[in-house]
């Protein structure tokens, strides 16, 4: 179930966000069980926990698709720009 993986990867950012000395040797070994595409909504999953706006390039539709569900699993925003762009906008906090 893609919820699952997505669920990992937000535990992860927020390890990584607030890792002690003790947690990097976790954090390491976690992080090198990622593929490239796990570590792209990493990325994403860091910048919602930071309130960060970032523009990005589309990527190929397969992925795309896949970038969507995670956005709106964590509650942020991907709105198309122009031909190929994209904003990313992290969750609104209330």
């Amino acid at each position: 179930m893609m919820s699952e993986s997505f669920d990992t990867l937000l535990r992860l950012a927020a390890l990584a966000q607030s890792a002690t000395v003790a947690d990097l040797a976790e954090l390491d070994g976690k992080l090198d069980e990622l593929d490239d595409a796990d570590v792209t909504l990493l990325f994403f999953a860091l910048a919602a926990r930071k309130g960060r706006a970032f523009q990005l390039i589309i990527p190929a539709p397969e992925r795309y698709a896949e970038l969507r569900e995670f956005v709106e699993h964590i509650g942020a925003t991907l709105e198309e720009v122009e031909s190929g762009q994209a904003v990313f906008r992290p969750p609104v906090v209330q």
